[in-house]
C-alpha cells in the first residue's frame, strides 16, 4: 500500500455554438449568430463568421439556428455536450 502518483488529463470538450469558448452558450454567442445569419442559401463567407455555420450547409439560417437553440444553456452554465446530436 504504498502511495503512488497517478498522471490525470482532463479534457474539455466545447460545443460548436459556444463561438467565444467560455464554456457557456449565451447572448454573447446569439450576438454572433444573429450578426452572421444570411438567410436560406446565401453562402457566409465571413472568417469570423464561419464558426456560425452549424449544420452542413454554407449558409447560415434557421437550420443553424434551431441547432443553437438545442445548446443555449445561459451565462456560466455548461451546455449539455450532446446537445447537437441527432
Amino acid at each position: 500500500n504504498s502511495p503512488q502518483v497517478l498522471p490525470v488529463t482532463v479534457e474539455i470538450a466545447l460545443v460548436p455554438a459556444d463561438f467565444d469558448t467560455d464554456l457557456d452558450v449565451d447572448i454573447t454567442d446569439f450576438a454572433l449568430l444573429q450578426t452572421c445569419f444570411t438567410g436560406q442559401g446565401i453562402i457566409q463567407n465571413d472568417p469570423a463568421c464561419l464558426p456560425t455555420r452549424l449544420d452542413e450547409d454554407d449558409d447560415v439560417d434557421q437550420g443553424d439556428a434551431e441547432l443553437f437553440l438545442q445548446c443555449l444553456s445561459g451565462p456560466e452554465i455548461l451546455p449539455n455536450p450532446y446537445c447537437m446530436d441527432p
